[in-house]
């Protein structure tokens, strides 16, 4: 088997409860796994503590602390998942502390992406954040941004999009509207439903103006998310995994992605969610061809999502840059957008934030 099948069934162990995947894991001879490969892949896949909480139902099952693991490898790993695991209870921690004193300001906010989408995880600790991702109703940003200086923050940039702040060792993220692109109607329309299903958002802690999006909003918001990523960088398995469990809390009516040009997109990630990761799909939600199913499944588990290089000069970041953005040229039509479009924008925001060129070194 290959790094990325034994990836696709760890998934399935930690992701579902089905006795198929059980007995089959217990038919291999996971002592000729090369072990550190997987761990590097589910690291640059953002699922590495997910693949092991796989990877222990497997040695539960076979009563084998070990699979052949190197015990400095499984050490690491361990202390990787426990780093997760702090990580996502001191976010949990710090919305707390937002939550109570929003309720003091009389601020109500809404809390989307990464820590949202974790509480449809089966352990929503080891679904990875990179950061606390926030949207004060009624236009009041600002406000929110000084509330968090005054608790104790520091806000770190600010730009059209979101401010970026730090509050105890936590980076939150504060948008000033969800999507947005230089001239484009589809991301204004997206934009203004979003708000609207917005302020049909769900109550996250009681008592307390702090929120979770609706079905709704998820069900737009997340695909277009990764629909960016994916044309500009390619995105990972954890983008898979969320969209899969989006559209199950959906109750797999994906229709209104059909406004937004994005339903081959949707189909595209429901059958590898299907295929690969045990999710239980319907077919009419997975139906794509098979050359643009196994293109976009080989770009995902050959990505370099995730990987860290060196830091290299202007000149060099921008060769790689303008190089990695040509080379996706082929992306802008699964998610129904224009290459030309992406050029326009790309150079339009740019204009508006110089300096973003600098964010990441690839």
């Amino acid at each position: 088997m290959t790094t990325d099948k034994y990836i696709y069934l760890l998934l399935r162990l930690a992701l579902h409860n089905r006795e198929v995947d059980l007995l089959y894991s217990l038919q291999i001879d996971w002592t000729t796994v090369n072990w550190q490969h997987l761990y590097d892949t589910a690291k640059a896949q953002g699922v590495v503590a997910i693949v092991f909480d796989g990877v222990k139902r497997v040695m539960e099952q076979r009563g084998d602390n070990s699979l052949g693991m190197p015990r400095s490898l499984k050490m690491r790993w361990l202390s990787v998942v426990d780093s997760i695991e702090k990580k996502s209870t001191a976010y949990l921690k710090a919305v707390d502390f937002i939550a109570s004193v929003c309720k003091e300001q009389g601020l109500s906010v809404m809390i989307f992406k990464g820590l949202s989408l974790s509480r449809l995880y089966p352990e929503p600790l080891h679904r990875e954040c990179g950061d606390i991702d926030l949207y004060a109703f009624d236009g009041r940003r600002k406000e929110l941004d000084r509330m968090i200086v005054g608790m104790g923050g520091t806000l770190k940039h600010d730009s059209v999009k979101h401010s970026e702040l730090q509050l105890r060792n936590v980076i939150i993220e504060n948008h000033n509207y969800f999507v947005h692109r230089y001239f484009s109607d589809r991301a204004k329309k997206m934009n203004a439903t979003l708000i609207e299903c917005a302020h049909n958002a769900e109550s996250f802690i009681s008592n307390k103006p702090i929120y979770f999006p609706n079905r709704e909003f998820d069900l737009l918001f997340v695909l277009y998310h990764a629909a960016n990523h994916f044309k500009f960088e390619g995105i990972s398995l954890r983008h898979v995994i969320d969209w899969c469990f989006v559209v199950q809390r959906a109750e797999y009516n994906v229709v209104a992605l059909n406004d937004y040009g994005l339903q081959d997109f949707s189909a595209v990630l429901c059958r590898i969610g299907k295929e690969c990761l045990g999710f239980d799909m319907p077919d009419d939600v997975c139906s794509c061809k098979d050359e643009i199913y196994n293109r976009v499944l080989n770009d995902i588990v050959g990505s370099d999502i995730g990987k860290n290089e060196e830091k290299v000069c202007f000149f060099t970041l921008l060769k790689r840059k303008t190089a990695r953005f040509f080379s996706r040229r082929w992306a802008y039509s699964l998610v129904d957008d224009s290459f030309f479009g992406g050029v326009v924008n790309s150079i339009a925001a740019h204009i508006v934030e110089p300096f973003a060129i600098f964010r990441g070194n690839k």
